[in-house]
This record gives C-alpha cells, structure tokens and sequence, in this order.
C-alpha cells in the first residue's frame, strides 16, 4: 500500500480478517494449506458490465477470480530506501524497500476491481486495493465530457440556449456515467445513469447538485429544446430558458469536473 495512506492497526487487521474469510481462506483450503502458509494472494472482482452495451464476460467466466502463492503474479512499484539503487533487471530486496507505491496490472485486469495482499518478513504485511471497475473508460468519458463543456461555453456565450442545454446534459451525464460503470452497473441508457447515480447521491458519493442540474435539464428542459412545433402536436410546453439557468447549471458541471481532475491527480500520485 502506498505509504501516502496510513490505516490504523485496528482497519488492517479487519481488513486482513474480511479479505482471508472472503476469498483467501478457500483457496488455500484448495490447495490443502493453512492461512500460516500465505504469502500473497490477489483478487480481481470481474463482470465489468452487467447487463449494458459494453461487451460482457463469457458465460463461463467466474466474477470472481482468486490467486494465492505461486498462482498470483504481483508486480509493484516501490520506492528505495535513501541511498539504495538498482540497474534495470536486477533483483530488489526487502531491506533496501522504503515503501511501496501501486500495484502494476496487465491490461485485461485494468477494468477489474483488485485486492492484492502479501506477506513479507522483513516488511510485514503489503495491501493495495481499488473496488473501482471499468476504469480504462473514465479517460474517453472525460475527453467527451470536457468537449460537451466548451460546447456549452460557447452556446452560452452567443445566447444559444437550445444548444446549451443539449451539450450541458451530455456534459452532466458523461461525469455521471464514469461513477456509475466504476460500481460495474448498468450504463445503456439515459434512465440507466439517472436510476444508478440516484442510488450513489442517496448512498453518498453522488454529487446531489449534479444530479439536480442533469434532472432538470433532462426532465424539464431538453425536449422542449429540441422539438418545435408551434402547433402544439409534439409538445405543449414552452422552451423557457436563459442566462441565469445556464450560469447556475454550467458553474455546477464545471466544478464536478475540476473534482474529478483533481481525484484523478491524486489517485495517480
């Protein structure tokens, strides 16, 4: 585990105990072996996409794929003590170890939520974790969020309301939708994203202001915005919206992102 995070003995040891009673203690029990025999396991929580456009496992495949021992290939990244170096290629060993940094995982298992433990005697116990799935699609999210923002930048800016609101909700959902597919839920539709990150604000995570900004604009705004029909055949509401509502709407998108590019910082330090 980084050592930019410290836990209490009291968490580690919960930790320990819920990881071996989960997953680690059956597959010892596999291999005939005690908890005293472990000396690294690794855990990839898989089914990325239940039930969504993204392509699922095979049916066949298990949602939960266990290591432990010689089966659990562990790569890490770990910082030296001050004065040790070492060549590329040459072997590292525990007391010449300060700390460590993140777990390395090959590119199938990016988009599987990890736990990754091991044993050392001079070091102690090692853990990393991350529960996020899907993880190779926040990057593209936020490239097309970050497209929707200046779109409605500039809509705002030139009074094109219909357009602001069109881009603005794309720019809300596309942040939406990166929470969601991280707990590995359904993101197909738009009543997807607004069903699952209704479930992240009243569990927590979820930013309500967000959730407010893309329900107005999707239940009160954006058909009006879009269909015309002066008739009143299609619909009966009138598209009323201006300056202020995109002021407050855009300045609640825009913040939302400047978090997730400050959590992205952060989770790649």
């Amino acid at each position: 585990m980084s050592d930019d995070i410290e836990f209490s003995d009291e968490f580690v040891e919960n930790f320990l105990e819920n990881t071996f009673d989960l997953w680690f203690d059956d597959a010892l029990e596999e291999k005939g072996l005690e908890r005293e025999d472990f000396r690294k396991g690794q855990v990839f929580l898989k089914s990325p996409f239940a039930l969504s456009q993204f392509e699922d496992l095979d049916s066949d495949d298990s949602d939960v794929e266990v290591r432990v021992n010689d089966d659990a290939e562990i790569k890490m990244m770990v910082r030296l003590k001050e004065g040790e170096s070492v060549e590329a290629g040459d072997p590292i060993h525990a007391d010449q170890i300060d700390g460590f940094e993140e777990v390395i995982l090959d590119d199938e298992q990016e988009d599987y939520g990890h736990v990754t433990v091991a044993r050392n005697e001079a070091v102690g116990w090692i853990f990393n974790f991350d529960f996020r799935k899907n993880r190779s699609y926040q990057e593209p999210l936020l490239e097309a969020a970050d497209q929707f923002i200046e779109a409605a930048e500039y809509a705002e800016k030139n009074e094109l309301w219909r357009a602001f609101v069109e881009n603005a909700f794309h720019a809300a959902e596309r942040m939406m939708k990166i929470e969601v597919i991280f707990m590995g839920w359904s993101a197909e539709t738009h009543g997807d994203v607004q069903a699952r990150y209704s479930d992240l604000v009243n569990m927590g995570p979820g930013n309500s202001d967000l959730y407010d900004v893309f329900n107005q604009l999707k239940g009160k705004y954006r058909f009006s915005a879009s269909y015309v029909d002066p008739r009143g055949d299609v619909d009966e509401r009138e598209f009323d919206f201006g300056e202020e509502e995109a002021e407050e709407f855009l300045s609640v998108i825009k913040e939302h992102r400047e978090y997730l590019k400050e959590k992205e910082e952060s989770d790649g330090e």
